[in-house]
This record gives structure tokens, sequence and C-alpha cells, in this order.
């Protein structure tokens, strides 16, 4: 099918969609990055004890969040009117589920033609919507929303270079003291590396134990039950029949049979 011009094919609506899809991230990413810059965040945290806190600061969105906090006259100053602007002149991108939903549906304007134009009624929804998602111009909108991310001081995969913890530290330490009621204590991420691997073989180490203490048990177990077996097998009716002081019990029939016989022998076995 022609529209506006161009031949409709089903590669020309996947590339549309794959296209589109890929705005629809970038927008998303930079608008979440607009959002928590405007309002702050927490200082990030990585993992949490009754007797320490771990905080994970570096050059990303959770940490520049937390910088404008603390320091809010210190943050890099955001032109807001300048980044609300650039946001409108996007417009309305629509959602993934959306395109995703609409892919096969305008793949149908590929199959509208020859014959089947004669048996068919026009598809004019899915005419409209495929001019709605070709009006937009993807290349347009990454350009923009590139600008914004330029603005929040970060680049377009969320990476904000401007970030100097250096200058930043004492502001960041009375922060966290005052967090936790805790002394502070900066360390590098190699040094983490280096207590997280000692964690990890240390919980290695604590699995094969557990797995070695299991495997003993078992093994005290089946040693248990064989030497129960084994008792069993060599009880022979002659012991029990010595032990019996009734005279009123004679066992003399069953005499030779040990108690697993008994117990896996019929009722004409014993009384013959």
């Amino acid at each position: 099918m022609n529209i506006d011009g161009q031949e409709v094919t089903a590669q020309r609506i996947d590339s549309l969609i794959d296209g589109l899809v890929d705005v629809r991230y970038h927008w998303e990413a930079t608008t979440q990055r607009v959002n928590r810059l405007r309002e702050g965040g927490p200082a990030p945290v990585l993992c949490s004890e009754d007797s320490a806190r771990l905080f994970g600061l570096g050059q990303n969105l959770s940490t520049a969040a937390f910088l404008r906090t603390i320091e809010p006259g210190q943050a890099p100053s955001i032109p807001w009117n300048e980044v609300n602007s650039s946001l409108q002149t996007v417009g309305e991108i629509p959602t993934r589920d959306e395109l995703e939903e609409q892919r096969p549906e305008l793949k149908k304007l590929a199959e509208y033609r020859g014959l089947r134009r004669l048996f068919r009624s026009r598809p004019q929804a899915q005419i409209d919507i495929y001019r709605r998602y070709a009006a937009i111009d993807g290349a347009t909108v990454h350009s923009v929303l590139t600008g914004v991310d330029a603005a929040l001081g970060s680049t377009d995969r969320g990476q904000f270079l401007g970030i100097d913890l250096a200058a930043m530290r004492p502001a960041i330490t009375e922060e966290l003291k005052c967090l936790t009621g805790w002394e502070v204590h900066w360390h590098q991420p190699a040094e983490l590396d280096v207590h997280r691997q000692a964690l990890t073989r240390l919980g290695e180490v604590e699995a094969t134990e557990k797995s070695l203490l299991a495997e003993v048990e078992g093994q005290q177990r089946s040693l248990k039950g064989k030497l129960a077996d084994a008792e069993l097998r060599q009880t022979d009716i002659q012991i029990l029949d010595q032990l019996t002081p009734s005279t009123s019990l004679r066992l003399g029939p069953l005499q030779h049979l040990n108690l697993l016989d008994i117990e896996a022998a019929t009722v004409s076995d014993l009384t013959r």
C-alpha cells in the first residue's frame, strides 16, 4: 500500500516501530533523570546491617540526586525553564506497549494491495496511526533529549561526569554522620571488591561445610539402619524362645526364623 508517496512494507513498519521504541526508551530515561534531580533523593544505600551501612556514591543519577538534596547551592545549576521547554517540544511519544500492539496491526497495511483491495475496506484507522507515527522525527527527538541530558549534567547513558566527590566529601561526610550517628569511612571500589571476594569465599566454605555435615549425617543414618537390619537378621527364634519364661508360650515351631522372616511370612507359613 502506498501512503503519502511511500510504499508501506512489513520491513518499513518494523523499522518505524523499532526506531520509535528507541525514542521511547530515551524519553523515559531522560524524564526519569529530570524528575529525580528536581525532587532530590536519599543517600544511595548498597547494604545495611545493625553495625554498619554501606553507601554507593559515583557519577550516577542516584548520587547526583542526593548531592542536590544536601548541597543545593553547590550543585551545578540546571536551567529548568529550558529543560521544560525542550521536553514540551518533543510532544507525546507512544508507549512501548502501544507500539508493540500496533506492530501487527500496521503490517496489515502491507497486505492491502492488488485484488485484496477489491474485497476489503480501506484500513483507515491503521492509516491514521501510521501517519501519526511516521510524523515523529526520531533523530530530532534524540537530539533534543540529548540536549536535555547535557543540561542536567548527564550523558545520554546516564553518566554524570561532572560530579566531583573529592570536593563534596566534607559535606557528604557530615550528612552521613548525621544520618547514621556513626563515624564515616571512605573506601575505594577496589577495596570493597577484596572484601566482597572474601565474603564470597567464606560463603562457599560454609556451604561446603554444610554439605559435608549433611553427607556425614546421611551416612550415619544409613549405617544405623544397616546395623539394626543385621541385628534383626541375627535374632533367631530360639533365642526368643529361651527368653520367654512362660511355659504356655512356646515358639518351637518357628525356630530358626529371624524376625524379618516372620514379618514376611503368611499365616499358613507360620502354622505349618
